[in-house]
Formats: C-alpha cells, structure tokens, sequence
C-alpha cells in the first residue's frame, strides 16, 4: 500500500496541484496542518503536507529494514526509488517556498500551550527537514 501510495503521488503530484490551482474542490485526507483549506493555496499545501506525511512514512519503513540482510528485494527497492522520487518533486515543487514559509509562520505564531503542542510542532519540524536534499 505503501509502495502504492508513493507511486501514485510521484506520478499525480503536478496533476493534482494544477487541478487544485485552478480551482477544482477534491477531498485531500486530514492532516496536521491545512485541514480545513480556505484558498487554492492551502488546498495545494495540504497536498504537500500529506505527500510529506507519506514520505516520511516511506522513510520510516526503509529505515526499518535497512538492517536486515533482506533489504535488497525489489520491493524495497522499488520503496526506495519512489520516496527519492517523491522527495525530489517536493524540492522543485513550484509551490515548496510557499509552504515552507506557511508553515514556519504557523511553527512561530502558534502557541505550545501542552505538551502534544510542543510535539506537534517538533513532528512538523521534522517533516520540513524531509525536504532538504541528503
């Protein structure tokens, strides 16, 4: 499903934000942040965040079995490929600048009342870091 999810979003990424651009209304599942898109914009960057979501996921997963001695079967790699593809469109993304610096004013404006806050927003740090070259 992983693999799947991956493949799709490499393959859609710039479809679906032009649709979004453009003004087309589709369903992006909730994430953490832009769950409720006002604008285009915040519909494209809740595209984004969820793509981020995804591949932090894949990431997660190829970290996991990186140890094992079974990491080079094909799907793992084929896993591999597509996060470093993914990870690359959102870096030349056309609307990657605008994002990050949506959600830097959200990290610095929004308050860390608890603690699921402050870990909220450490996450979200984190998700941003994805998208610096390795």
């Amino acid at each position: 499903l992983l693999n799947d999810t991956l493949e799709y979003l490499v393959d859609h990424l710039a479809p679906l934000t032009e649709q979004l651009q453009k003004g087309e209304v589709f369903d992006v599942p909730r994430t953490i942040l832009f769950n409720l898109p006002k604008t285009s914009d915040e519909r494209i960057y809740g595209l984004f965040m969820r793509s981020l979501l995804t591949l932090n996921k894949g990431k997660q997963f190829i970290s996991l079995y990186s140890e094992e001695k079974s990491n080079h079967l094909p799907e793992q790699q084929h896993l591999h490929a597509l996060a470093k593809k993914l990870q690359i469109k959102l870096n030349n993304h056309d609307h990657r600048d605008g994002f990050v610096q949506s959600v830097n004013h959200w990290l610095s404006t929004a308050p860390c009342v608890n603690e699921y806050e402050i870990n909220k927003k450490s996450f979200i740090k984190g998700l941003l870091a994805i998208m610096h070259p390795e």
